[in-house]
This record gives structure tokens, C-alpha cells and sequence, in this order.
């Protein structure tokens, strides 16, 4: 759900794109002639429900996780520094990974979009703590008081693209 409590779908760009109602669950079907390069509004005729249609533009796939994570605008080495947030990496691919935390550490100009973090986290099935820096790139407003924001990845080193390249064909 969006801010302004519109329900929202997330889609590949298509000339045919198919996905479930958000307000009753039902095949919607949408068709156009050319593809479309923005997000758009559209309206579900059975259930006369508003969804606002995001379209995916990332050029990797996406797998889901659930490790923890340490996140500072400040150089960090360890997930116990006290410069260190914490949070929940929910998913990472090849250009970056998508963080949930609690609403209760969230300050506006800290977790801004454009602003630039030190990430910690590890890779099943080693133990290794990787060390990367990413850009904020989009904060929305999770479930049960929570934040999520998906990061970037900038300067990835050969060994951390790598280790991430593991993960994802694990």
C-alpha cells in the first residue's frame, strides 16, 4: 500500500501484463500498444478497484532472504559499533539488496534517498562478513511499524561480487 493508502501492484514492462487484484484478488489483464516506461493508474471493471501499476526496472532478478544487517552513513567494521543500525536484508541481487527495519530507528535525513551507507551483512552458507557501500535509492513505509529501503550498490569489489554471485546461484 502507497503512503496515501492507494494498493499498488509491481509488474515486469509488457504489452500484456497479468497480475492479481489487490482489492479482490482477481485476473487483471492489462493491454496497451506500445510498453510503458512509467507507472500508471488503472481501474479493476469487476471490483471497480484504483491500483497504481509499478513497473520493475531492474536489470536483476531478485532473491529473497532474511539475514541481519548493519547499515551506517559512518564507517563501521562490526555489527556491535554504535554508529551501527540494524535491520533485516529481505533481498539482494547482483546491483543491490533491500532492507526492513524498525520504524522506531527511522530519522528522515538519515535514511534519505540519495544518501550514501556502509552495509554489513553475511551470505549463507559462509560466515564471512561483507563490507559494501550502497546508495539509498528508494524508502517506503513497511507493515507493523516498519521501514524498508532499497539500496544500490556502488564500487563492489571483485571478491564481494563474487561472494554475492554465490549466494545467488546457491
Amino acid at each position: 500500500m502507497e503512503p496515501d493508502g492507494t494498493k499498488s501492484v509491481i509488474v515486469y514492462p509488457a504489452i500484456i501484463m497479468t497480475f492479481s487484484c489487490p482489492h479482490c484478488s482477481e485476473a487483471v489483464v492489462v493491454e496497451s500498444e506500445a510498453v510503458p516506461h512509467n507507472d500508471f493508474n488503472t481501474v479493476h471493471t469487476k471490483c471497480n478497484g484504483s491500483i497504481l501499476v509499478k513497473l520493475n526496472q531492474r536489470s536483476f532478478a531478485r532473491k529473497e532472504i532474511s539475514a541481519p544487517l548493519s547499515y551506517s552513513r559512518f564507517d563501521i567494521n562490526t555489527h556491535s559499533d554504535s554508529k551501527a543500525k540494524k535491520g533485516t536484508m529481505v533481498d539482494i541481487s547482483r546491483s543491490g539488496l533491500s532492507i526492513r527495519a524498525d520504524m522506531s530507528q527511522f530519522f528522515g535525513p538519515y535514511e534519505k534517498t540519495g544518501n550514501i551507507l556502509v552495509l554489513l551483512f553475511s551470505l549463507p552458507p559462509r560466515e564471512e562478513i561483507l563490507k559494501v557501500k550502497g546508495e539509498i535509492m528508494r524508502v517506503t513505509p513497511g507493515r507493523e511499524r516498519s521501514f524498508q529501503m532499497g539500496i544500490k550498490f556502488l564500487d563492489l569489489t571483485d571478491s564481494q561480487n563474487k561472494a554475492i554471485g554465490f549466494f545467488l546461484m546457491g
